[in-house]
């Protein structure tokens, strides 16, 4: 827009040269139809040409006001866009041309053309370089804002990452603490419940029945309460993923994939559901298809958790009673208040999902 106005602004200039050299008339109406038309003619067709057609058509204009040296008055108007050509090849004509014009202007006249035409390529010159600073700082711009973003998902990966990789380690030491109160403490306590009521039984005296009693209570109690805090340890330390991923490599035959995008935070019968039904589904699998491809994907959705398994099978029968495992698999989908969908149409898929807001208490042993 900007040079749109600098042209006019230019143009105008060269009208009111004109008008003053050559008055009012109809060779200066002429004149300033005919720049006119080679000035934003020009500018409209040639960009859509070769990449040398601005050359050639300018050195054309040059010759034309050599020939008609009334032009030259329009020169400054030409010289704004040539100067995003090179000018040495058309530079030299339009001197040729302010030489032939000097019949025609006077001295003072033609110096100011002269220097209207070297402001105008330098004007031209300026604006073509901003433009080209303009889209070099544009591409800087889109470039770091593309960085930026690529930085900031590699740092969120590598938190992702750091976050599994705690995760793991809080399962395995969970593991190991449920082990040990296990194999410790829990055998401990049950070899004293043993000695006291072993003590009970060869009790003959009154007064200790009552404290022997409360002894043997208060360890049952605490053996109730190791046992379920080894349960809940144990439950909470199920790692889905490995789970699954074990069973997958222990099968032969088949080549399978698993996707798993899950919260470390999934309540344990939601995991005892997943795997179990994997474990089925790819027993199942191994067991009747003739396909060479298993895909399992779990995802956690923000209201439900879904489940799809998936293999390339096509001798599938499906009748109107079904075996034990696909009715063990709807018994568990139907005690979290979820659904189970079976399709045959390319293959075996078992899709199950599970809604967040239904879900049962915690399992005991």
């Amino acid at each position: 827009m900007k040079q749109i106005l600098t042209r006019l602004l230019i143009f105008v200039i060269c009208c009111i040269m004109c008008i003053h050299t050559f008055s009012i008339s109809t060779h200066s109406v002429i004149y300033i139809l005919l720049a006119i038309i080679l000035a934003f003619g020009t500018m409209l067709i040639a960009d859509r040409l070769s990449p040398t057609a601005p050359v050639q058509i300018h050195a054309g204009i040059f010759i034309l006001c050599c020939m008609i040296p009334e032009l030259v008055v329009f020169l400054p108007l030409f010289c704004f866009y040539l100067s995003r050509r090179p000018v040495c090849y058309t530079a030299p004509i339009g001197i040729l041309a302010i030489i032939l014009a000097t019949t025609k202007f006077s001295v003072e006249t033609l110096l100011l053309i002269c220097v209207l035409c070297l402001c105008s390529m330098l004007y031209g010159y300026l604006t073509t370089e901003l433009a080209t600073l303009h889209q070099q700082m544009k591409h800087l711009t889109d470039t770091s804002e593309t960085n930026e973003l690529l930085a900031k998902e590699r740092i969120r990966m590598i938190r992702k990452e750091q976050d599994n990789r705690i995760y793991t380690a809080t399962l395995k030491e969970r593991n190991r603490i449920a082990r040990e109160i296990h194999d410790n403490v829990g055998h401990m306590l049950t070899r004293s419940i043993l000695q006291v009521g072993a003590i009970q039984t060869i009790n003959k005296e009154p007064i200790l029945a009552n404290p022997l009693s409360d002894l043997r209570t208060t360890l049952d109690t605490a053996m109730n309460s190791i046992r379920s805090s080894v349960h809940d340890l144990h439950d909470e330390s199920i790692d889905t993923k490995a789970a699954i991923q074990d069973m997958l490599n222990d099968i032969t035959g088949f080549h399978t994939s698993f996707e798993y995008d899950m919260s470390n935070i999934v309540p344990k019968d939601i995991k005892y559901c997943l795997i179990s039904i994997a474990k089925e589904a790819i027993t199942n699998a191994v067991k009747h298809s003739n396909g060479d491809q298993l895909s399992i994907l779990i995802r956690e959705h923000p209201g439900f958790y879904q489940l799809t398994i998936h293999d390339n099978g096509t001798d599938i029968h499906l009748t109107d009673t079904p075996g034990i495992g696909l009715t063990n698999i709807r018994e568990r989908v139907q005690s979290l208040s979820g659904t189970l969908q079976i399709t045959t149409n390319s293959g075996f898929r078992l899709f199950v999902s599970i809604p967040k807001h239904t879900q049962k208490g915690d399992r005991t042993a």
